[in-house]
């Protein structure tokens, strides 16, 4: 189930601002890595949900996505310097 914090509009995106959302994903992945860090190894082989997914596999699927968007960001702003 996906909520409404999922897609935010371009509204909401352009009110909160480019500054705050560098600041969010910061915090995201702050909290994620204290949250990590008080697991053991073994959370890593355990079943997150129904399709048989493991944490190994969201994790590296959160860093992969967060790549791929970084990047995309990364083009986009090296194109607006250099059109």
């Amino acid at each position: 189930m996906q909520s409404t914090q999922d897609w935010p509009s371009l509204e909401q995106l352009q009110g909160l601002g480019w500054n705050a959302l560098q600041e969010q994903l910061a915090a995201n992945q702050t909290h994620l890595i204290e949250l990590l860090k008080q697991q053991s190894d073994q959370i890593l082989s355990k079943v997150y949900n129904d399709q048989m997914h493991t944490f190994d596999y969201l994790i590296n699927g959160i860093i992969q996505h967060d790549i791929y968007h970084l990047g995309q960001i990364g083009l986009v702003m090296s194109m607006l310097k250099h059109p």
